[in-house]
């Protein structure tokens, strides 16, 4: 239960960041998404019932900060938690593929 608080607190701290500090730094007009690396890595370690729920967690603040259609973030990013969450039992540490190709499909799934 405390490690589920303490990567909740994360995210809320990524979303701060990612929403007041990043926007405020103009490199290149590019800046990292947080909550997409952070439901990621969360995912990937935790399994797919806490990446459905820190993916619940991260659409929800996206959905209440931007606008449009409410629930679309949440549901992009619960099937980014889900489908790194099912890929965690493929993984070993010589195989570093892996974890490069999801990043690569998550970004593909979140920009599209």
């Amino acid at each position: 239960m405390r490690k589920i608080l303490i990567n909740i607190g994360l995210m809320v701290l990524a979303f701060t960041i990612q929403i007041c500090v990043f926007p405020q730094i103009a490199f290149l007009s590019a800046a990292p998404n947080l909550l997409l690396t952070l439901t990621f890595i969360c995912a990937f370690i935790e399994g797919k019932e806490l990446g459905m729920l820190y993916g619940f967690i991260a659409g929800l603040l996206m959905d209440l900060f931007y606008s449009g259609p409410f629930g679309f973030y949440m549901l992009v990013f619960i099937y980014i938690g889900y489908i790194n969450g099912i890929c965690t039992k493929y993984y070993y540490e010589e195989f570093i593929t892996l974890p490069l190709l999801l990043c690569v499909v998550n970004e593909l799934m979140y920009n599209m």
